[in-house]
């Protein structure tokens, strides 16, 4: 048998496995794979970012309720009954809009 002859039976032999059911099996199995692996990673990316806005929030939170505590107890000193007029602790409440991410992780069944 020639190089051409070999190199042209070697062909037909790849193209023949290419369009068999295994191969066609195969590759959909390693694309659920991936499509699953890639579902997961966003799900975990998006939990993270979750988590990042919410410890953000709570640590301006504590911020602004020191500030408001020192401000009172100024106030307080000179007899004066003032509270911050624009005390917000949490401004938005991203806990309320994302607490379904980590549901889970605070399940007692699961």
């Amino acid at each position: 048998m020639s190089g051409s002859q070999h190199g042209a039976s070697l062909w037909h032999i790849v193209i023949g496995f290419s369009n068999s059911s295994f191969f066609v099996a195969a590759v959909t199995l390693v694309v659920g794979f991936f499509a699953i692996y890639v579902y997961r990673k966003q799900k975990r990316d998006e939990k993270m970012r979750a988590a990042r806005i919410i410890l953000l929030e709570v640590r301006n939170a504590e911020k602004q309720l020191k500030e408001a505590r020192v401000r009172i107890n100024e106030a307080a000193k000179n007899d004066l009954q003032i509270v911050p007029e624009r005390l917000y602790a949490m401004p938005t409440n991203s806990w309320r809009r994302l607490n379904y991410l980590f549901v889970k992780d605070f399940s007692s069944d699961g």
